[in-house]
This record gives structure tokens, C-alpha cells and sequence, in this order.
């Protein structure tokens, strides 16, 4: 009895492993299958099968249980894969077979049926007739209904780690995933390469040295990526193998660039000539890096050989973080914390390539995700770094000035005692004399064109009043000096004295009239200011006095106000309003010309229960 259950359980195990591996049954429904955990593979150590001998030799197969290969940078053979599609459907169908990886060199598609070899197709580095936007190697076969095909895959890529996954798929889902491909790496290359010249810019712009090596630093992570095989793709003629044999030995010099520059920004970065013997190693380990790549060669310590080495480097760039913090050195945790990242990617890519860990088919893009926020977190750091130099320097220089003040104090403490309200006065009454004489050459060219430009209207019939006019208009400008003269500040004159000096004398010329005036002045002049608003409120007042009030009897309202940006001069009259055929006269003119020329204002005008004008001016930035 428990011989009979050995062999049920015998038999029952043989055909489940047979169905594991048996024929790969797709249709028109079938949308992505995982090829190589249903096939069975040969790793031809020796190199010394060829599709031939294998089609003779079943024996030397045997079923895979992974859904990738890695047999990493130490391979020098070929691997075959060996499985068979049946059509179940009644109907022609199409599928691709990819590969995920597009740095494969020799890939080859052997399709055999009755133990005979009927077609072969080739994709990989060596045999791109042309680069047609499709990035990945990838199959088209086809099946009538109800057939079956072997295929007997090839793949050997000996200056590349051995590591790929295949899939069966729709030609449109294929498609589908080699945009998404293109996609993610043109983010991944955007955002390095906009980091790059943002990084690169600030140098040119502050000229700090540590922007320029960081600048080097990601163009080293971008040569040291695929990117230099994509971009030799889309713009060499990568058909050629002898370009494919170039693009292939520079793998060597894309990394050891990148190692050199990853040693040139730790120098910079914690300023590692604080410690003249780290500084020292550093620089001896940046001299053998150039001379290897002067002294290498594809056939003399390749990529493969010294990939470890590489290994050991960027962990000792991390440690030099561990003994910079151990230092005190403010910018080592930003760089441990940072380069933790990029030490990871690191250790991902070449555990992978050495076939010890495939971390590619287990976290998808892991390698780029945390390159990615290790730039980003590199250039945040950076930007901390310049800013607490640039407080050191502040600091630094308001201690030397404050110092050079302090002794400054100490020598001269009595003198300047003794001297500065002597000083002061002096340089303020000549000043004041120098503004004088300016104001008043100014203003009585002011007067001079004031008279003319009424001349030229004047008749016999209004000549005097217009000779009054320029009486009050001389007056204002007059009590300007006169109060300019008597003010201590002067910068700025009480504006409310000022205008009602003037006012009174406006008053005067009009001594029959019983017109009230109630003032709100909240802002004082700025002398710049004075004489312009003076000869306004003259006008406006003197106008409202002629033509507001028939009866000669009303109320006149004179405000100047100010906020954070603007002064507010504004006369306002309870008289009968402005007239539509009131004429644009010389005193309109003048108006507008003082205040939208002289004043950099604006003129608004209201009419309703009388007229008000208001003035709009800047404040004066002095």
C-alpha cells in the first residue's frame, strides 16, 4: 500500500513539474506573459554549442523557476532559452517578445520546427540596423491557428552583467511599455539635467567653487547611467559595431569620471583642508583615478574587474562624512544623511551587476528614485551651506567693522565731543545757502516765464489783474524763501503756516468778499514740494475767488493729507461749480503742468455742491 502511494505521489510530481514547463499556450485574449519561469535554459559555459548541436542535445535544458536571469558582470558566455508557443485559437495571431534590457549586446531568436531551424532574427548593441525610436530588443513572431513553434533564444553580452527579463506580449503593449520606458528615463534625465545648469548658473552668477564641482558631480551621475547609451543612440549610428565596441570600452571613463568628481565635491563640500591628511589621501586617490583612465583599456582591468574597487571608494566617501561629524563639521550630517542615498544606489547597481542581489526585479526604478532625491536633498544642503557661509561673512564683517568703530570711539571720543554740533551746523548752513541760491535762481526763472506767458495774453482791459496775479503767484514763491530761510530741518516747512500766509494774501486782493476758509492740514512739505503746491493752492483759490461765488459769499476748504506712498492736496469751494464753456486758461495750464510734471501727480476734479480738485503726488524718497 505505501508503495503505491510513492508512486501516485511519484508520478503526480512529474506531471506537475512537466505541466510547469510544458507549451506556452497564448490566443487573441492573451495580453502579457512572463517567458523564462515557463522555459528551460542552457548557460553554455564554454561557449562551444551552437543552435545545431543544442537542437540534438534536449537533455542539456533544464526548467527555470525565476522570471528574470542574472548571471551579473563576471559572465563571458551565452545563455539559451528554450520554450514553445501553441496557438489554441482558430485564428493567426501576433505577439512580440521583448527584453528589458537594452544594453544587451547579442541577442538571437532561432524559430525551429521538425528539428530544423526556419527563421532567425536579430536584436542587441551589435545588431541595430537603425535606431527607429524603439528602445528595447524586442521579436515580432506569428502563429497560424492551432500551431506550434520552438523558439531557442540566444543571449550573450559579455561587456554587460547577463541580467534580463522576457516577456510575451501584444505588439501595441510592447509599444505601450517602451513609451513608458522612454517616458521615465526622460524624467529621470530632466530632472538631472536641469539640476545641472540651475547648479551651473549660480556658479557662473556667485563664482563659489562648490557649485561648479557639484555641477561635475551630476554630469558624472548622468555619464555613469544609461544616459550615455541613450544618447548615443539618438544621435550615432549605433548599426556601426565599431561605434558599439567605442560606446562600450568608454564604460570605464564614464565611471571613473564620476568617481573623481564624487571626490572633488566631498573636498569641497566638508572642506576637507581642515585635515591636511584626508585632504592629502584624497587628493592621491583623484591622481590614480586620472591615471587609470589614461592607462586602461577594455582588455587591461575592465569594468567587471574593478567594479568592487568602485565599491570601496564610495564607501570610503561616506566614511570621510562619519569623520568630518566627529570633527564637528556642520555640513557632515548633510552630507551622510545625502550621500546615504547615493551609497545606496551605488551598492544596488553593483550588487545587481556582480549577480548577488537583483534589486532591479524587486524595486522597480530603486537605483533612479534614489539618485533622484539624492540630488535634490545635495542641492537643498548646498543652498543651507551658502547661506551659513554668507551669515559667517556678515557676522565676520560686522564684528571687523564694529571693532574698527569701538577703536575709532576710544581715539577720537573728545575731539568728536568737542567738534560735532560745530560740525553739524556748519554743514547744514551750507548746505542751506547752496539750496537757497539754487531755489532762488530756479524760482525767479520760474517767475520770469510765469510773466511772460501773461504777457503774451495780456490786454488793456485786464493787464491789471493780471499784474495781481503775478503778485500773489511772486508772493507765494517769496514766503517759500522767507520761511525756508527761518526752518532749522530743512528738508521740510509747516505746510499749514505756509498755506495760510498765502491765503491771506489772496484774502487781501479780495477785501469785499466774505468768503470763510477752514484748513486740514495732517502732512508737512518736503521743500521740493512747497513751492509747486503753494503756486496750486493759489490758483485753485484765486479762480474759485473770480468765478465759485456770484454773490461773493461762500466757503473754501483747504486739506493735505498722506498715507504709506502718496500726498493729498485738495481744494475744495461751496460755489456755483465749474462751467462746460469754461475756457482751458493759463492758470489750468499752469496747474497741470506743476502737478503732473513737477509733482509726478494726477489731477482729479468733482463737481457736486461746488467744485472740489484734488492733487495725487509720491511722497518724496529723500
Amino acid at each position: 500500500m505505501k508503495m503505491n502511494i510513492f508512486t501516485y505521489i511519484t508520478i503526480f510530481l512529474l506531471l506537475f513539474i512537466n505541466s510547469l514547463h510544458a507549451d506556452i499556450k497564448i490566443d487573441d485574449s492573451s495580453k502579457e506573459i512572463i517567458l523564462l519561469n515557463k522555459s528551460e535554459i542552457y548557460y553554455d559555459e564554454k561557449n562551444e554549442e551552437n543552435i545545431n548541436t543544442l537542437i540534438e542535445k534536449p537533455e542539456l535544458f533544464h526548467p527555470f523557476k525565476k522570471e528574470f536571469i542574472n548571471y551579473g558582470l563576471k559572465n563571458k558566455s551565452p545563455i539559451w532559452v528554450k520554450f514553445t508557443l501553441h496557438n489554441i485559437s482558430s485564428k493567426t495571431i501576433q505577439k512580440t517578445i521583448s527584453i528589458d534590457e537594452l544594453r544587451l549586446e547579442h541577442i538571437k531568436l532561432f524559430t525551429v520546427k521538425d528539428n530544423k531551424v526556419i527563421n532567425l532574427q536579430k536584436s542587441g548593441s551589435f545588431h541595430r540596423k537603425k535606431f527607429n525610436g524603439i528602445l528595447m530588443p524586442h521579436f515580432n513572431v506569428q502563429l497560424l491557428p492551432s500551431e506550434k513553434k520552438t523558439f531557442y533564444l540566444k543571449v550573450f553580452s559579455p561587456s554587460y552583467a547577463l541580467a534580463f527579463k522576457a516577456l510575451i506580449t501584444t505588439y501595441e503593449d510592447f509599444i505601450y511599455k517602451d513609451i513608458k520606458y522612454h517616458l521615465i528615463w526622460g524624467i529621470f534625465i530632466g530632472i538631472l539635467i536641469t539640476i545641472l545648469i540651475y547648479n551651473f548658473f549660480l556658479y557662473l552668477l556667485t563664482t563659489n567653487s562648490l557649485y561648479f564641482y557639484y555641477s561635475l558631480y551630476i554630469l558624472g551621475i548622468l555619464a555613469s547611467r544609461k544616459v550615455h547609451y541613450l544618447i548615443w543612440l539618438h544621435i550615432f549610428p549605433m548599426h556601426d559595431p565599431i561605434a558599439v565596441e567605442k560606446e562600450i570600452s568608454l564604460i570605464v571613463y564614464y565611471t571613473n569620471f564620476t568617481v573623481l568628481t564624487m571626490a572633488l565635491f566631498t573636498q569641497h563640500f566638508l572642506q576637507t583642508k581642515r585635515y591636511p591628511k584626508l585632504h592629502r589621501l584624497l587628493n592621491f586617490i583623484i591622481i590614480i583615478i586620472v591615471l587609470h583612465s589614461f592607462i586602461t583599456s577594455p582588455s587591461f582591468l575592465s569594468y567587471q574587474d574593478i567594479a568592487p574597487l568602485y565599491l570601496i571608494l564610495i564607501i570610503f566617501y561616506f566614511c570621510i562624512g562619519f569623520y568630518a561629524l566627529y570633527k564637528k563639521n556642520k555640513n557632515a550630517p548633510y552630507f551622510i544623511l545625502g550621500w546615504s542615498l547615493g551609497l545606496l544606489a551605488w551598492v544596488f547597481a553593483l550588487l545587481h551587476g556582480l549577480n548577488i542581489w537583483s534589486v532591479k526585479y524587486e524595486f522597480f526604478y530603486i537605483t533612479e528614485t534614489l539618485i533622484t532625491i539624492e540630488v535634490f536633498f545635495f542641492s537643498y544642503a548646498i543652498s543651507q551651506y551658502i547661506k551659513e557661509l554668507n551669515k559667517e561673512k556678515e557676522l565676520l564683517s560686522q564684528e571687523l567693522i564694529t571693532q574698527k568703530e569701538n577703536e575709532n570711539i576710544l581715539l577720537e571720543k573728545k575731539v568728536k565731543e568737542k567738534t560735532s554740533n560745530l560740525n553739524n551746523e556748519l554743514e547744514k548752513n551750507r548746505f542751506l545757502l547752496q539750496e537757497l541760491n539754487h531755489r532762488v535762481k530756479n524760482n525767479m526763472q520760474f517767475i520770469t516765464t510765469l510773466y511772460s506767458l501773461k504777457l503774451e495774453n495780456a490786454n488793456e482791459k485786464n493787464i491789471q489783474e493780471k499784474l495781481r496775479d503775478i503778485e500773489r503767484k511772486i508772493f507765494a514763491m517769496s514766503q517759500f524763501h522767507q520761511m525756508l530761510y527761518k526752518e532749522k530741518n530743512i528738508k521740510s516747512i509747516d505746510a499749514t503756516v505756509y498755506l495760510k500766509k498765502i491765503i491771506e494774501t489772496i484774502k487781501n486782493s479780495f477785501d469785499l468778499y466774505d468768503v470763510s476758509f477752514t484748513f486740514n492740514i495732517d502732512a508737512k512739505l518736503e521743500i521740493e514740494e512747497a513751492i509747486y503746491c503753494g503756486l496750486i493752492v493759489n490758483e485753485l483759490v484765486t479762480n474759485a475767488m473770480k468765478y465759485a461765488f456770484p454773490k461773493n459769499k461762500g466757503d473754501i476748504e483747504i486739506t493735505l493729507t498722506e498715507d504709506e506712498k502718496f500726498k493729498y492736496l485738495k481744494v475744495k469751494d461751496s460755489g456755483i461749480g465749474i462751467q462746460n464753456n469754461s475756457s482751458n486758461g493759463f492758470g489750468q495750464t499752469m496747474i497741470e503742468i506743476l502737478a503732473k510734471e513737477q509733482l509726478n501727480g494726477t489731477i482729479n476734479t468733482y463737481i457736486e455742491n461746488g467744485t472740489k480738485i484734488e492733487i495725487v503726488f509720491p511722497k518724496s524718497k529723500y
